[in-house]
């Protein structure tokens, strides 16, 4: 998968995440954004244009990572169970 740094870089910022990040973590931001700037509370229409698309980006590109290696490559690079549902960006 052929992916922009900097649009995930972008996407961070836009979810104020850090850049070693959970799918969890991913999707509990987008969620508390979402109720802070939705339409009905938030007339600032690009914002929340803004964070669906980051949203998205990552949900995409964490997924498509996850699914790129089998569990026993994931065992190799993340010897402890915790460390292998967190991405680096």
């Amino acid at each position: 998968m052929e992916v922009d740094l900097n649009r995930l870089h972008w996407a961070l910022e836009v979810l104020n995440l850090p850049p070693f990040v959970s799918i969890n973590e991913i999707h509990q931001r987008y969620l508390k954004l979402v109720k802070k700037y939705h339409s009905d509370v938030n007339q600032k229409d690009s914002k929340i244009v803004q964070i669906n698309e980051a949203y998205d980006l990552l949900k995409n590109y964490a997924k498509n990572y996850r699914f790129s290696f089998d569990e026993s490559e994931f065992q190799k690079q993340f010897p402890k169970r915790e460390h292998a549902n967190r991405f680096k960006f």
